[in-house]
């Protein structure tokens, strides 16, 4: 994931020359130590991570991502032109607020890009272990497209990531700006052509997921059973909240 955040953020400065960069969501600073400190703004609500951004060299704000804190970095430190989240959108509750935030503190020409996991790959893949209480939201391109446009935004590209079990790199700019370099990707409409046709909002679609998660899952009770019984014993490594789900 460092080596991940590092080539993201390179190809990032080399494809759209950003001076003010912020980052939502900042962890311990594997994307964000990629862009100069002088520029450069970390929201991170948990405080042992904060500090360890602070100790870095970059002011961090030690709060949750709100409409009201996008002004206050506004008045202290003006307006950006990369907005950055992974993985962190999709715990936010309240989108509506989260993008109203993007849209004020985005300069005309800024982009707001983020990672989260996709919903297609998951019904695709029969990938319960996404769905955790952590994931608030598990977002379809569809649903995206919606929910950033009645904020003001509307998505220019996406790239698909292998990270995650699969995610999508998702690529945002003000609704009514107008410049050569926000020209719709094809792969946008393809997409969103592609998951009307796989029925993302067709209810039959997801009760033939819940089908197959309960297959999934009373194949491995029956196997984890055999094995007990047999006197043998199962030992689980790892703590992720995807392998935890899947072990309870």
């Amino acid at each position: 994931m460092i080596e991940h955040f590092k080539n993201t953020a390179e190809m990032l400065k080399m494809k759209f020359k950003p001076s003010k960069v912020l980052e939502i969501g900042s962890n311990s600073g594997p994307f964000i130590e990629n862009f100069n400190k002088e520029d450069s703004l970390c929201v991170e609500p948990c405080g042992n991570f904060a500090e360890v951004t602070e100790n870095m060299g970059y002011k961090t704000h030690v709060d949750f991502w709100t409409s009201d804190l996008a002004d206050k970095i506004v008045k202290e430190d003006g307006y950006m032109d990369l907005i950055y989240a992974a993985n962190c959108i999709c715990h936010i509750h309240d989108l509506d607020d989260a993008f109203k935030a993007v849209k004020n503190i985005l300069k005309p020409n800024g982009i707001f890009v983020f990672e989260d996991p996709s919903l297609l790959r998951i019904l695709e893949r029969g990938s319960y272990d996404q769905i955790y209480d952590e994931h608030a939201h598990i977002f379809s391109v569809t649903a995206l497209q919606n929910i950033l446009q009645r904020n003001g935004l509307t998505i220019f590209k996406v790239e698909p990531l292998s990270v995650h079990g699969g995610s999508n790199r998702i690529y945002a700019r003000h609704l009514n700006i107008n410049s050569d370099m926000f020209d719709l990707d094809g792969y946008v409409s393809s997409l969103l052509r592609y998951e009307n046709d796989f029925g993302i909002n067709e209810i039959d679609v997801y009760n033939k997921f819940a089908d197959r998660v309960q297959k999934s899952k009373d194949r491995l009770v029956g196997l984890l059973n055999d094995i007990s019984n047999d006197g043998k014993h199962v030992i689980s490594l790892g703590a992720t909240s995807k392998s935890t789900t899947v072990f309870n």
